[in-house]
């Protein structure tokens, strides 16, 4: 593992697998206890919540920022978004107007199994496409993001990646035509 964080950085940026490596040997006890607590200690949803928080981590890479803060905050605090994105879907399941308040203590005896299969299909459904997008080339990921995460138009996009609106149109029916054949072949 580099042994500067702006180095570190910038291996994990160009998706360098040894200093990717590297850094999840080195956090992911950290990522998964805090999620186990946050989760009142199960140990299921922590290891899906951690799983998640380093797909996110791959993902959103290039967004960190050293001004803001250093690594290890930015990944808890990835860390933590999922966990607080997981209590509120949790409230949801109990019903709205419920006077129940969710701790995670509260979630203690909550098991994967118990949740409606729509929500577990869905979940797994949006990890399995996070995960295909990472397999693209940065350019094609990047620009998929911008139009489907972001919802930039297809001038912004342009305008941000420095190409005509042609160009762009064109690198996101490429791109999306690569992510369907991705998500093909990891289904079948």
């Amino acid at each position: 593992m580099p042994s500067d964080e702006s180095d570190l950085v910038a291996a994990l940026r160009i998706r360098d697998s040894r200093a990717w490596i590297a850094f999840y040997n080195s956090m992911v006890h950290g990522t998964y206890a805090f999620l186990w607590h946050l989760t009142g200690r199960n140990r299921a949803i922590a290891e899906d919540l951690n799983q998640e928080t380093w797909l996110s981590a791959i993902e959103s890479i290039d967004q960190f920022d050293d001004n803001r803060g250093a690594l290890q905050g930015w990944l808890f605090g990835i860390a933590r978004n999922k966990g607080v994105a997981h209590l509120r879907i949790r409230k949801v399941i109990l019903g709205k107007g419920t006077s129940e308040t969710v701790t995670p203590d509260s979630l203690v005896d909550t098991k994967r199994e118990n949740l409606p299969p729509a929500i577990v299909e869905r979940s797994e459904r949006a990890a399995l496409m996070r995960a295909a997008l990472e397999i693209l080339p940065s350019e094609r990921r990047d620009v998929l993001r911008g139009k489907y995460v972001e919802g930039l138009s297809v001038k912004q996009l342009a305008d941000r990646l420095g190409k005509s609106p042609k160009a762009i149109e064109s690198l996101l029916t490429r791109s999306r035509g690569e992510l369907r054949e991705i998500l093909d072949s990891t289904i079948n």
